[in-house]
């Protein structure tokens, strides 16, 4: 009995043994279940999470820039026929020269380089209004006013005033932007008005200097060859695009960044309203230059106050044999600007 009751007990213990034994594995086994939900959990992408997150792991194909827009056929003639064909031959010969005419030179050479970005925007941009269009103007503008600076600058160079007035006089040919419906007509005109003077370089250097002989005639071959650009590529005025943006737009963008604010314009008069200023008579004025004083009368003895203590005494001004009436004032500043024989 007591040999059963051991066996028994034995079996019982090892009975419980198997049960802890069998518990314990099923904790282990519900463990590892669970951490694998939560590991398949972690690791599957939320539904949540951005677009951008979970495309990282797969970059996007690089997207190439846009092309640049290809320059249209007026301004490749441009480059073809002004640039590279008589520009650039033309301000080699004034490098060679040097001096007061290269340094004038260089300036046509900017204005012509100022001149393509005009077309280069034209061909790309609706056409804008008078006023807008004026305002574009302004680089032209500027460099025919130094064209006419260098000439003031350096007018005691008398062996070099025929060069200077060649270019003044013939560089307002790119105001053709501004007419039509014939703007080549206008070309050759101011061709004519450089080639007084251009024939006097070729006549007082023919014997000298070659290079000023070329010189001449490079300017002249390029003033031409614009005439033959307007005349093929513009015959009606400057050729805009009608399914183009917006000019001054294009025009703002491809200007250099200046380096301080322009002052503001001064304030434009309440009680008049004026139309806006022909384009065409702008380049006319600033070609002037030093030349805006030739149209000032000679002043005469008896109307000078300094001269004739009667009239300045009396406060009054005889009347001028010219037309025009001009107040004490305007005679005093016309008399410091007069020219004596």
């Amino acid at each position: 009995m007591a040999t059963n009751a051991q066996g028994l007990n034995s079996l019982a213990t090892i009975i419980k043994r198997l049960e802890a034994a069998t518990s314990r594995l099923e904790d282990i086994a519900l463990a590892q279940n669970s951490a694998g939900g939560v590991r398949q959990a972690l690791d599957a992408p939320s539904s949540h999470a951005p677009s951008a997150a979970r495309g990282s792991a797969h970059p996007s194909a690089h997207v190439p820039p846009a092309p640049p827009v290809e320059d249209s056929q007026s301004v490749k003639a441009y480059d073809q026929m002004i640039i590279t064909g008589k520009l650039e031959p033309f301000l080699k010969i004034a490098g060679d020269i040097g001096g007061p005419v290269n340094e004038q030179s260089e300036i046509v050479g900017n204005l012509f380089r100022s001149l393509r970005d005009l077309i280069k925007c034209a061909s790309v941009s609706v056409k804008p209004s008078d006023a807008a269009f004026m305002s574009m103007l302004g680089p032209l503008q500027s460099e025919i006013t130094a064209v006419n600076d260098v000439k003031d600058k350096y007018g005691k160079e008398r062996d070099l005033a025929n060069h200077f007035s060649a270019l003044t006089e013939g560089v307002p040919a790119v105001g053709w932007v501004t007419v039509s419906p014939k703007p080549a007509p206008f070309v050759g005109d101011m061709r004519d008005s450089a080639t007084f003077y251009a024939n006097r370089v070729l006549k007082d250097f023919r014997e000298k200097d070659q290079k000023h002989t070329e010189w001449a005639r490079g300017f002249l071959a390029l003033l031409d060859e614009l005439k033959k650009y307007v005349t093929e590529h513009h015959t009606t005025g400057l050729a805009w695009n009608p399914k183009g943006g917006d000019a001054t737009q294009f025009a703002n963008a491809s200007a250099p960044a200046a380096g301080a604010a322009a002052p503001p314009p001064p304030p434009a008069a309440a009680t008049s309203v004026t139309s806006a200023p022909d384009p065409s008579a702008v380049f006319a004025q600033i070609n002037q230059g030093a030349d805006v004083t030739k149209g000032l009368r000679k002043v005469n003895k008896e109307e000078m106050t300094h001269k004739n203590p009667a009239l300045r005494a009396s406060g009054t001004v005889p009347t001028a044999s010219s037309p025009g009436v001009y107040s004490k004032k305007a005679l005093q500043t016309r008399q410091t600007r007069s020219f004596t024989d």
